[in-house]
């Protein structure tokens, strides 16, 4: 049985599994297109090497997905966040809080920055699975008489409120670097800056993915209800 192409990308940017994650694969793939729809197949592989290479990824790669592909990627990057990359972060960072000498700083500073971003990230997720997602699959389904439902929300509506969580991610890491020769355990800090950075990474595709795919394709289906 052939080994599956996306496997040598795998191989060398360990990050990406995230992406297996999402969509209950296993590594190392073997035939994803039979285990995903075609479609979805063929959006799980530019997902891969977007992240790859994050400065080439662009929203031109996403435009012809259907909404409800991206949807669904949409929801299963909240379920991964929440589920498994935040906690996991959070139990790395009380580990290395217990082997920082200055504690103190770490608890006024890093790590309510760090709490807040999760707090600010279930608030948003929690707003897009209410109002964005359903409004975007009914819209795409054309449920004109289901609109009503939705008291006047809009694509241009959910930009006027949209706010994006992740600022304070960076502003987390920077902190964390700039003391990063007062830190200990160097192999549980070496673990945090490297999942936090994987995770400002997939988030930024995912914003990309949001703002300049999602909701680019529902001000078109607007225009026609």
């Amino acid at each position: 049985m052939m080994n599956h192409p996306l496997n040598n990308m795998l191989k060398l940017m360990p990050e990406s599994t995230s992406v297996l994650y999402r969509y209950d694969l296993a590594y190392p793939l073997k035939h994803v297109e039979t285990v995903c729809h075609f479609a979805k197949a063929k959006f799980v592989q530019e997902l891969t090497f977007s992240l790859a290479d994050i400065h080439h990824a662009s929203a031109s790669l996403f435009m012809d997905f259907h909404i409800d592909v991206i949807v669904d990627y949409l929801m299963r990057s909240h379920s991964y966040y929440l589920n498994k990359a935040l906690p996991e972060i959070g139990q790395t960072l009380n580990e290395v809080m217990r082997n920082y000498p200055d504690q103190n700083w770490l608890g006024r500073y890093a790590l309510p920055l760090y709490n807040k971003f999760v707090s600010d990230s279930e608030a948003h997720f929690l707003f897009e699975e209410q109002y964005l997602f359903p409004y975007a699959l009914t819209v795409n389904a054309n449920r004109k008489s289901e609109l009503r439902n939705f008291k006047g929300f809009s694509a241009d509506v959910f930009e006027d409120v949209h706010q994006h969580c992740d600022t304070d991610l960076p502003k987390v890491i920077s902190l964390l670097e700039l003391r990063k020769a007062e830190f200990k355990d160097g192999m549980a800090y070496r673990i945090l800056i490297k999942r936090l950075h994987s995770l400002e990474l997939d988030m930024r595709l995912h914003t990309l993915i949001e703002d300049e795919v999602l909701i680019e394709k529902l001000k078109k289906l607007e225009m026609n209800l």
